[in-house]
């Protein structure tokens, strides 16, 4: 079942990571299940839990929110003839792991949403329902909850692994750029070669005066030629030169970016431990029963509701990363040409045009995200 979100507040579509997740994922194993058994005193916790996953959620926001902004940090964007080679070989790798991130963002948020979708079904099925069996259930919850969030957590880490293999990759490219280096090195060395070759057979030419002047025309020829190929060695080495700087530039964000999310995904494996533990200890206090299960049912309704309308952020990530996609075919296609200033403003416009996010424009402007308000309804359908 999909979720249409209309007037949903834009603050409510920032991208989230696993770790956070996994701990509204215990949440939503939790709670509805002890709730399905019947047990009214349940809900007194699934109020406290419900407080706690938005908090998590608000979290989640944050983090993602500051690794955005240190992956999305400004780097050259100077077009480069001599570089076609290195971005044939990188730019559908960009394609396919941009692809891979769409992919698995709608992956989990939707497992997410369905998680949240089903306990508020529980909850409706709940109400006028009491029963005394929720203690002995919710040990076998946790049990259960136990084994899915050390699936979770192995998730994780196979992810961050990859990362770390992306990094190795990119950290070859940077040997790539040295290499290419030393080659205009020695297109130039060989131009300087050959200028001063031709300087000599102009002067054997002069000598030879009246017989020398075709073999002067000949050695004028072959010094124009050095001085351009000369001049394409410098611009080459320049060229490298901003690519290596862009790469160094990229490397630096990705690094930064595998810190933060190595730091998160510890802290993700505490807070599991933490709650695992907590419903450990209330697993053997728990026996009281709740005197309204109406109106606290209600309240954790719209909780709930809020927080499904927080995961409801696919959609606009998708419509950037389609939109960067398509830029890339497009710039692999052109990368064999070389731009100059209105050209490339002309295709920073036409990208412009392609974007259907307020978030895209302002980052195309290079402003920071805004945070418009707006209602949380929600339509199913």
């Amino acid at each position: 079942m999909r979720l249409l979100l209309s007037s949903a507040p834009d603050s409510l579509f920032r991208p989230g990571w696993f770790p956070e997740a996994a701990s509204l994922v215990a949440l939503g194993a939790l709670v509805p299940l002890v709730a399905g058994r019947g047990a009214l005193w349940a809900w007194i916790w699934a109020a406290a839990f419900a407080g706690a996953a938005f908090w998590l959620l608000a979290r989640l926001f944050r983090r993602i929110q500051a690794s955005a902004s240190a992956v999305n940090a400004p780097i050259p964007a100077e077009p480069s003839r001599e570089g076609a080679s290195l971005a044939d070989a990188v730019v559908p790798l960009w394609r396919r792991h941009a692809s891979s991130v769409q992919e698995q963002t709608e992956e989990a948020i939707t497992n997410l949403t369905h998680r949240f979708a089903n306990m508020q079904k529980d909850l409706l099925e709940a109400v006028g329902h009491s029963s005394h069996e929720g203690q002995i259930h919710l040990q076998g919850v946790i049990a259960a909850t136990r084994s899915d969030l050390s699936t979770l957590v192995a998730a994780l880490r196979e992810a961050q692994a990859q990362r770390a293999d992306l990094l190795a990759k990119m950290g070859e490219l940077s040997g790539f750029t040295e290499q290419l280096r030393q080659m205009s090195e020695e297109v130039t060395a060989i131009a300087n070669q050959t200028n001063l070759l031709a300087l000599n057979a102009a002067i054997e030419a002069a000598h030879a005066q009246e017989h020398g002047k075709g073999f002067a025309v000949v050695a004028d020829e072959v010094r124009k030629l050095s001085d351009r190929s000369g001049t394409a060695g410098l611009q080459i080495t320049e060229k490298i030169q901003w690519m290596d700087e862009s790469l160094g530039h990229i490397l630096q964000a990705v690094h930064d970016f595998d810190a933060r999310d190595t730091e998160l995904t510890a802290r993700a494996e505490g807070t599991i431990r933490e709650v695992v533990a907590s419903f450990d200890a209330a697993s053997g206090r728990m026996a009281a029963s709740m005197s309204s299960l109406e109106a606290v049912n209600g309240q954790v309704q719209h909780d709930i509701s809020e927080a499904i309308v927080s995961l409801q952020f696919q959609d606009r990530v998708g419509q950037i990363m389609m939109s960067l996609i398509r830029d890339m075919d497009k710039f692999e296609k052109a990368n064999g040409q070389v731009l100059n200033g209105p050209q490339i403003a002309d295709w920073l416009a036409e990208l412009e045009r392609t974007y259907t996010t307020s978030e895209q424009q302002r980052s195309h402007q290079g402003h920071a995200p805004a945070t418009p308000q707006a209602g949380s309804e929600i339509t199913f359908f």
